[in-house]
């Protein structure tokens, strides 16, 4: 069962902010969920530094966020986002699977690899975004 139903993801389409180091792969991926019904890009950026300021201003319920980034990791942007108590979730972009030590992964609600990028990050943005709607105020994951 799809996570949020097509009649409310149309007339209320999950906000996605997207930080990708590399200018080219950044836009590909906003132009790829651009055509996605249900989901709206509200943000866009390539470091750790500007990633809270962007999704503070854009409302992001969702966070799409590379592994790298250009100063920085995804998963130190999902962490802080967590420490500062932003009511969204987050979904890291990866090459390989990360390990999962507990550190590194605070803040993290999904992890999508590259080479699956397609369905399975649709299918991703639509869980974690449930979740963020489903009880506001309550963290996400983690």
């Amino acid at each position: 069962m799809n996570p949020l139903r097509e009649s409310d993801s149309a007339l209320n389409p999950i906000r996605v902010v997207v930080l990708e180091g590399d200018d080219r792969s950044r836009q590909m991926l906003i132009d790829r969920l651009e055509q996605i019904d249900g989901i709206v890009v509200v943000g866009d950026g390539r470091s750790v530094a500007g990633a809270l300021a962007i999704v503070r201003a854009s409302g992001a319920e969702v966070v799409i966020a590379d592994a790298r980034l250009a100063d920085g990791s995804g998963d130190e942007v999902c962490r802080r986002l967590r420490i500062e108590g932003q009511r969204c979730g987050c979904v890291l972009l990866a090459g390989l699977p990360p390990r999962r030590d507990g550190s590194t992964m605070v803040g993290v609600d999904a992890v999508v690899l590259k080479e699956l990028v397609g369905d399975t990050l649709e299918r991703e943005i639509r869980t974690v975004g449930a979740a963020v709607r489903s009880e506001p105020g309550k963290p996400v994951a983690s």
